[in-house]
């Protein structure tokens, strides 16, 4: 069965020579049949939901937006603060006292509250806690560190939009947040699409858009919801604080396909007047990753230039755009002269890139972080016979593989039809 699948998959993949009239032809309803007729009816209205939380404020120049829920919130929710408050205990506790990781969490919370995009309660007015402050529940965002794979690299506060609440006596609540928003059908998101319109042109570019995410205001009905505690300075013994996260954030389930929809809502919305750009947005998006190539660079930059205007319209920004042949800026290159771009490393003064490989160890993780005794190896081939470990197991070769990160995803998948 699996293999008349995947049959029918490829089959799926060659070109469509169906007739359609001329007013269905520009219709993406109906460009769109196959994908649709494919779809559950709880992913159509998962879609909808979604589509109708994404609101384009060209007027203020912003992305207006709600949390699709699927159902009340008393039904799936109950306040966490104790819970909340337990977590930032936690943390707190463990790493006061650890100026390294102390810093890199104060830099990314000072940076929410310093941009608006997180407030503690004495900060709002009395007319926006009125609109939120009494609803129940009061969802508390608990929120952890965690660790790359390398010692380093720093850490980052990660918030947990699946922690659950306690049931009620009659049986309501007990779920997370992430189950009360829909998670709505990703088809933009295609990362492998990306590199390769990267790839084939005489000239890129690159952008990255600023803080993505928090440029999405969330409706200040909806702030109970994304409630969190805090601390100033990671004090264990400082006043435990209220706040609201009055933008969409990283770490709830939804956030991916809204603003996949509102993307796909500006595209067609400059569509008549700038094609080049809305097939732009559709295709050569990655989250908050750009990449695309032309014959020339004048078209590169034209194209930039027009998706500075149309972002500018609805409040996003651009960090900076990369192109062919030129240094990136300084705000974007952290040596001055490499980029990320869907997981390459390039090198655009000499239009050149490369597929970082991590250093090999063979350490264990606590927590998503390294042993501080773990050791890299950085010596000669040879040397490889007394760094590797005598007896190695199938999941450490392919954990070794696995961290490559590239885009020969089906090599990987090779892998495992050869272990099985």
């Amino acid at each position: 069965m699996r293999y008349l699948k995947l049959l029918l998959k490829t089959q799926d993949l060659g070109l469509s020579v169906e007739y359609r009239c001329v007013r269905c032809r520009d219709c993406w309803s109906c460009k769109n049949a196959d994908e649709s007729e494919k779809i559950s009816l709880r992913e159509e209205q998962e879609n909808q939901l979604v589509r109708e939380s994404i609101h384009l404020n060209f007027n203020n120049k912003t992305i207006d937006c709600t949390l699709p829920i699927r159902g009340e919130e008393s039904e799936f929710l109950s306040t966490n603060k104790e819970l909340a408050i337990k977590v930032l205990n936690s943390v707190c506790n463990r790493y006061h006292k650890d100026d390294l990781v102390k810093a890199t969490i104060l830099a990314a919370f000072n940076k929410l509250f310093d941009k608006g995009y997180a407030k503690l309660l004495n900060q709002l007015t009395e007319v926006e806690r009125s609109v939120f402050e009494s609803k129940d529940p009061q969802y508390f965002i608990p929120w952890r560190v965690v660790f790359s794979d390398s010692v380093t690299t720093l850490c980052r506060p990660v918030l947990d939009a699946t922690s659950r609440t306690q049931k009620r006596a009659d049986g309501s609540g007990g779920r997370c947040l992430s189950d009360l928003v829909v998670k709505g059908t990703l088809n933009c998101l295609d990362l492998l699409r990306l590199v390769l319109r990267w790839l084939i042109g005489r000239s890129a570019f690159s952008g990255d858009l600023s803080q993505y995410y928090n440029s999405f205001r969330l409706d200040k009905r909806q702030w109970n919801l994304q409630r969190f505690v805090w601390k100033e300075n990671l004090d264990p013994l400082a006043e435990t604080k209220e706040g609201v996260i009055t933008t969409l954030i990283y770490g709830v389930k939804s956030v991916s396909a809204q603003t996949e929809e509102a993307v796909r809502q500006l595209a067609e919305a400059v569509k008549p007047s700038m094609p080049l750009l809305s097939g732009f947005l559709l295709n050569c998006l990655y989250v908050d990753d750009m990449g695309e190539s032309k014959s020339s660079l004048e078209e590169c930059q034209n194209l930039t230039k027009q998706a500075d205007k149309v972002f500018e319209m609805v409040g996003l920004q651009c960090k900076g755009w990369t192109f062919s042949l030129e240094d990136p800026p300084e705000n974007i290159a952290k040596d001055g002269h490499c980029i990320k771009i869907g997981g390459l490393t390039w090198i655009p003064k000499v239009d050149a890139f490369e597929v970082p490989i991590p250093l090999l160890h063979f350490g264990r993780r606590s927590r998503g972080r390294l042993d501080d005794q773990t050791t890299f190896f950085n010596g000669e081939f040879g040397d490889l016979d007394t760094f590797v470990p005598s007896s190695l197991s199938r999941r450490m070769v392919t954990s070794k593989h696995a961290s490559i990160y590239d885009i020969t995803i089906g090599l990987k998948k090779d892998l495992r039809e050869v272990v099985l």
